[in-house]
């Protein structure tokens, strides 16, 4: 037996060693054939692999997992050797084939393979999607391979750094529609009632990238239009199951236009004749981009042009949009290893706005960004269990435990950190030489900085490598005082130290220096840059000079009161820690209308993440909250604090009743202003952003109690649900007015609710529904919903987590969430073997405690469990609780002090 042993060992210094096949042979070619079978779930599979040996061998060690190889022959130098039995290595996921003879280094070589498989229904590999056509089960075979699972449906070398073409051939029932990376080139009819479908050649690709799809599909198509940057028209399609592909015309022109687009964009024309897109009724994650035939998770794909929710559309849109961005950034430039993840996810979720820009300017997508993607890095990087953009992983078991908001947002972030050093022009000049020059090959992190660096003239790899390579990111503290006496300005006092979101940041986790773009602009009155140094010390004072004819004109009288802001337009991947004063005078120009709707989002929600991890006092966050947010307006500011007060609602759920009560009062004082300016109904000619912003409001104005936003929500109901008047409730409030009903209602609106998730066909309500099932608040209720979250024949198992995170994120129905959890581990564990991201997820939703008895309880009860696929999610979970028992324990007498106060003066004007 060949095994590589070395790699499942440790090295001399006692490090772990990366999990890899031996470097050996190289492929170079496969030609894959398939058979499936739809009646016992199984395939047959035949392969020849086109391989140059690199060392002398006497067996082939290739990954191969849940399949049986039956035979296996190499041929070299004409002479044909036939393989003994396959040996397997389940553990790493490998099958040697001993050749009973030895071949020499430096030779071409064949190896051709029998094997079968089968079809599992676990949404990895080659697996079984199952649907229901006017009663009629039918099934759809899928692929899955990213990051690990080419080896489930293919002997391969299935490695990211080891590409190959593939010539696919699928062998399928007629009246069966089968897809894959390549265009048809022959479809065969044999006399047995089957089809024998030819694919063209794919580009020079990793293995995780191929795909097909097979079953009975509708599909649409359009066009791009010739160009000089896309000269060969490419067609697009989606496709779907029966029914629904009128509800693909979004998708489709989304593709179409940012195709297009991108084509000019990167200097590099789409290289394949077609583009699929493809609806999958079981699908784990929101989408995968392989080349040439994209396969979707059908409410990431599917949207009514006319009549879907605006929350929808941006989610389609910006799925779309991403997994175009990965034609070029992974699929045409693949990562070497799966330690430079992010150079995929990172750069295809920035890109993706790229296009969406591109498509829907007036959605302003630069400032959803800062509430969306950077605000995600920044509040799961401020973990103590976060990890470095670039991280080694050692087992393919891991990799996937990387697919997170480090890789995506983090990464994502600091690409647009970059771009506004750079600038946009030389940024993409140094992309598009990125790009060709590893097209249809693997880089590195360092090779793409080294060509931003020859288009920019800049040091990219001082200024990024320590964003990547280093876990977290900084609060700069800025303290000031007065310039000498006739000068007008100030002395700010900078100093940056790491953020740790459960606030007991120890010396040893202080020690990284990272570079940051001060970006120091004046309010006058409006903000107006007046220095772009990056800050390149642990400390650093700067002088804030005014002009004399300046300040006169300003009305300025001394240094203090002068308005500044540092990281202006929030473009820098850190948070700002101002001086009471500081914040004081900036709080006045917000309310002047002096600040920038991109600054007030990074004040408000700053002060916040500084207020739970112990940078600053609740308090001042609660004054600039009750300051500013009634006069606010715009949708990410809104949202963000939205999102902030419900956090903190969460964090002091075991308050006392008098706190309890305070917080939903200025919870409503706030809001509720809000959600009856917004009102149930748009408006004629409303913008995209208050259609998404209406359902919030409303839902944390009714979270709080507002009877008024109560009691609409109960009339809009009872004429949709049960006078089926369909104009009552738009696409954008099935989720807030169904939820809120369900939250305060019993059984009769539960059943009603789950009864319209069963029977309706509307993709959005759907969903909706199914949310709303978990927004239940009786005990007999959360039972029932957790029961109806494991019915897979109602809720498919990669929806659980729409019934499971409005409980989790309850008070009332956490602790039933982790009871129900750990009562069914084990069948958890089984349902997502095949697909351990979704376990990972269930372990996030689970572990949400108040106290530190429970964390201890959740230590207990995974201490024999198997938790390899998702140590870090759980890592992840006991920080946020610790950081809120903490943040509790720390602020719980101020903020009670605060919130009395502003009873008070509420109510009496003192």
């Amino acid at each position: 037996m060949c095994r590589n042993v070395a790699a499942a060992t440790h090295g001399d210094a006692g490090a772990p060693r990366r999990v890899q096949l031996p470097q050996t042979v190289k492929p170079s070619h496969y030609d894959v054939t398939i058979v499936p079978d739809f009646t016992r779930f199984t395939f047959d599979g035949e392969v020849t692999v086109n391989l140059r040996t690199l060392a002398e061998v006497d067996a082939i060690v290739l990954n191969a997992f849940e399949i049986t190889i039956h035979s296996a022959t190499v041929t070299a130098r004409d002479y044909t050797f036939t393989c003994e039995s396959a040996v397997y290595d389940s553990d790493e996921q490998t099958a040697t084939l001993p050749i009973g003879a030895t071949i020499g280094a430096g030779l071409d070589a064949t190896l051709k393979i029998a094997y079968s498989g089968i079809m599992n229904d676990q949404m990895a590999g080659f697996y079984r999607s199952q649907y229901e056509v006017r009663g009629a089960t039918k099934y759809m075979g899928v692929t899955q391979f990213e990051a690990t699972d080419a080896r489930r449906a293919v002997p391969c070398w299935d490695e990211p750094a080891l590409k190959a073409t593939f010539d696919v051939t699928l062998v399928v029932d007629s009246h069966l529609t089968a897809l894959s990376n390549g265009d048809v080139v022959s479809d065969t009819p044999r006399k047995d009632g089957k089809r024998v479908v030819k694919f063209a050649r794919t580009p020079l690709m990793a293995t995780y990238l191929l795909a097909w799809v097979i079953g009975e599909l509708e599909w649409i198509e359009a066009w791009t239009r010739p160009s000089k940057h896309l000269p060969n028209p490419v067609r697009v399609r989606v496709y779907t199951t029966e029914g629904l592909v009128q509800q693909g015309r979004f998708a489709l022109a989304v593709a179409v236009k940012t195709l297009e687009h991108f084509s000019k964009v990167f200097g590099i024309p789409y290289p394949l004749t077609k583009y699929d897109q493809v609806a999958v009724p079981d699908f784990a994650a929101g989408a995968m981009e392989n080349w040439g035939l994209v396969t979707f998770r059908t409410v990431a794909l599917l949207v009514d042009d006319e009549t879907g929710s605006e929350a929808t559309k941006k989610w389609v849109n910006t799925t779309v949009t991403h997994e175009l961005a990965h034609q070029w950034f992974g699929n045409l430039v693949t990562m070497d290893q799966w330690d430079a993840l992010w150079l995929n996810e990172g750069f295809a979720s920035w890109v993706s706005l790229v296009g969406s820009d591109h498509l829907f300017p007036e959605h302003d997508v630069w400032t959803q960004f800062l509430a969306d993607d950077k605000n995600t890095a920044l509040v799961v990087d401020g973990l103590r269990s976060s990890h470095p953009i670039h991280v080694e992983v050692l087992d393919a078991k891991e990799i996937i435990q990387i697919f997170d908001g480090v890789s995506y947002s983090k990464g994502c972030s600091v690409i647009h950190m970059l771009t506004q050093w750079l600038g946009l022009d030389v940024f993409f000049k140094g992309i598009r030489a990125y790009l060709k020059k590893y097209a249809y090959a693997n880089a590195t992190t360092d090779n793409l900085w080294d060509a931003l660096a020859e288009a920019s003239g800049q040091d990219v790899r001082s200024f990024m490598s320590v964003w990547t390579s280093k876990t977290g990111f900084p609060v700069l503290r800025v303290d000031e005082s007065p310039l000498p006496a006739g000068e007008h300005g100030l002395r700010l006092h900078l100093s940056q130290k790491r953020y740790l979101r459960t606030g007991d940041l120890k010396p040893e986790e202080d020690t990284t220096v990272w570079p940051l773009p001060l970006n120091v602009a004046v309010a006058a009155p409006t903000p107006r840059i007046v220095s772009h140094e990056v800050m390149i010390t642990k400390t650093l004072d700067l002088d804030l000079a005014v002009d004399p004819a300046v300040a006169a004109r300003l009305g300025l009288t001394s240094g203090h009161e002068l308005t500044y802001l540092l990281n202006q337009d929030a473009a820098g991947l850190y948070r700002v820690a101002y001086s009471s004063a500081a914040l004081t005078r900036i709080e006045r120009a917000i309310r002047h209308g002096h600040i920038g709707v991109r600054d007030r989002l990074a004040i408000v929600d700053d002060a916040f993440a500084l207020a739970r991890a112990g940078y600053a006092p609740t308090a001042q966050f609660l004054s600039l909250l009750a300051s500013v947010i009634p006069a606010e307006t715009e949708y990410v500011v809104l949202s963000t604090v939205a999102a902030a007060v419900e956090a903190l609602d969460f964090a002091f759920s075991d308050a006392t009743a008098e706190v309890r009560a305070h917080l939903d009062e200025l919870r409503r004082t706030v809001f509720a202003p809000h959600a009856k300016r917004l009102g149930f109904d748009a408006q004629p000619g409303e913008s995209a952003l208050n259609k998404m912003l209406r359902p919030i409001m409303l839902n944390v104005a009714g979270r709080a109690g507002d009877k008024w936003v109560i009691e609409e929500a109960r009339k809009r109901f009872d004429r949709f649900i049960y006078e089926q008047d369909s104009s009552a409730v738009s696409s954008d409030l099935y989720g807030v007015v169904l939820q809120l009903v369900v939250a305060h209602g019993g059984q009769p609106e539960w059943d009603a609710v789950r009864t319209t998730f069963k029977t309706t066909q509307d993709i959005d309500l759907r969903y909706a529904s199914l949310r709303a099932l978990g927004a239940a608040r009786k005990p007999e209720l959360i039972q029932a919903a957790l029961d109806f979250s494991m019915d897979a024949d109602h809720v498919r198992p990669q929806d659980l987590y729409y019934v499971w995170g409005p409980l989790a994120s309850s008070p009332a129905a956490r602790h039933h969430v982790w009871t129900f959890f750990t009562s069914n581990w084990d069948t958890l564990f089984k349902r997502y073997e095949g697909n351990l991201g979704m376990l990972g997820t269930c372990v996030d939703m689970a572990v949400r405690f108040s106290t530190r008895e429970g964390i201890n309880k959740a230590k207990q009860f995974f201490e024999d469990k198997d938790t390899k696929a998702c140590t870090r999610n759980l890592a992840q979970a006991y920080d946020r609780c610790e950081s809120n028992i903490t943040w509790h324990e720390r602020d719980a007498a101020e903020v009670a002090k605060w919130l009395d106060d502003w009873a008070l003066e509420a109510k009496y004007g003192y």
